[in-house]
């Protein structure tokens, strides 16, 4: 009896810490909501979409200093095919089309967390508390305050590594790699030799590229690299990266960047076996780490880390304390303005590089030890399971 009160009691106490925990994610949601809807979405890609409903090419905007053009500041740096998905926002006023936009990626973020937390065996209070988790995070709320397209982002690449069918698939990755700091997202189709897959995604870009070329008059050479022009002028610093380390430095940007191209191969060779075999949250957690170790991302886009909290659920003892730790660091420490004291410093950097490089080494090191009533991997997504043979675990 006395050890089922104390159980009883660290229960009822579970509960209620996880509902404070989900109601300070609502308020925290709300508040990102209620600042893109009065003060402005200052990262909605509504702009380059606009321009490109009048004929106009954004990125020559940027490019030529005319920035008079661009509201807030939504600078176009992604490629083409996002500015044509987003055109029928474009063709709408910006006042009225924004509560739109953040309503639908609320709900987008919303599903993606659930599917992500269902797929890792979470069920009731322990997925409140993950998605409490999710939703209190600061990346998510400057996601939501701003507008920023790296929650779309996050939902598309969940659908485009949980489809079963790689139509659908390669439809989702399209829109996903539009940012091309999350190239690495590829390697797992490619690396699957899913060509279907990657037939798609290419052919939307370039179908994507002639569209916007002949609205715009523009060179389709010169559109091509125009968003990392665009990037290397608006663009701040990464916080945890290679390319960043190396400016911070002083080493040139060719070799940054080539420092970067060798990084990717060298962790993408060292990730094949996830990649190739794993189920897609593992493989959707180790994209996203190459992706922010690799190329420079601004806080917004560590919401990608939602897949490692996910895949912290399957692991135990010092592996899942590692990876708790370094989400719940880039969550609500380092990437906090005034938190953090070394942010764009080489210590910051260099600290915040190696957390996500040992999350890195965990999820590809250290086996998954899947709850017994997980969602078994095989059932959802392209990828086979990777912890098919394994024991389901056992204890707490």
């Amino acid at each position: 009896m006395e050890v089922s009160g104390r159980w009883t009691l660290r229960t009822y106490a579970a509960r209620a810490l996880t509902g404070v925990l989900a109601v300070a994610a609502v308020v925290s949601v709300a508040s990102g909501m209620r600042h893109a809807w009065t003060v402005g979405a200052n990262d909605f890609q509504w702009s380059g979409a606009h321009l490109l409903g009048r004929g106009v090419d954004a990125y020559q905007v940027v490019i030529g200093g005319h920035l008079s053009q661009i509201a807030l500041t939504q600078y176009p740096n992604y490629a083409p095919l996002l500015y044509v998905v987003l055109l029928p926002f474009g063709l709408l006023d910006l006042q009225a089309v924004t509560p739109v936009y953040s309503t639908a990626t609320v709900l987008g973020l919303l599903g993606a967390a659930v599917l992500v937390g269902r797929t890792v065996g979470l069920r009731a209070w322990g997925l409140v508390a993950f998605l409490g988790l999710f939703g209190l995070a600061f990346p998510t709320w400057v996601v939501l305050a701003s507008g920023q397209q790296a929650g779309p982002t996050l939902v598309v690449a969940v659908l485009g590594l949980w489809a079963t069918r790689e139509r659908w698939a390669g439809s989702a990755l399209a829109v996903a790699v539009a940012k091309y700091s999350f190239a690495p997202l590829m390697l797992v189709p490619l690396l699957r030799r899913q060509w279907v897959t990657l037939a798609i995604v290419a052919g939307a870009h370039a179908a994507a590229l002639v569209v916007f070329c002949m609205a715009t008059g523009s060179s389709p050479v010169r559109t091509l690299v125009a968003p990392l022009h665009v990037a290397s002028q608006t663009q701040a610093r990464g916080a945890g990266d290679v390319i960043t380390l190396s400016r911070l430095l002083g080493a040139p940007g060719a070799l940054g960047m080539l420092l970067g191209a060798g990084a990717l191969v060298l962790l993408g060779w060292f990730a094949r076996s996830v990649l190739a075999e794993g189920d897609w949250v593992e493989c959707l957690g180790v994209t996203s780490l190459i992706s922010l170790v690799v190329f420079p991302h601004l806080y917004y886009d560590y919401c990608f880390l939602l897949p490692v909290l996910g895949c912290a659920v399957r692991r135990r003892g010092a592996a899942r304390t590692l990876l708790l730790a370094v989400v719940l660091l880039c969550w609500y420490v380092v990437q906090i303005p005034g938190l953090w004291p070394y942010e764009y410093q080489v210590s910051g950097v260099t600290v915040t590089g190696l957390a996500l490089l040992g999350a890195l080494v965990v999820l590809v090191r250290v086996p998954v030890v899947a709850p017994a009533d997980a969602v078994p991997a095989g059932e959802r997504g392209r990828a086979a399971p990777r912890s098919a043979a394994l024991p389901t675990a056992v204890g707490p």
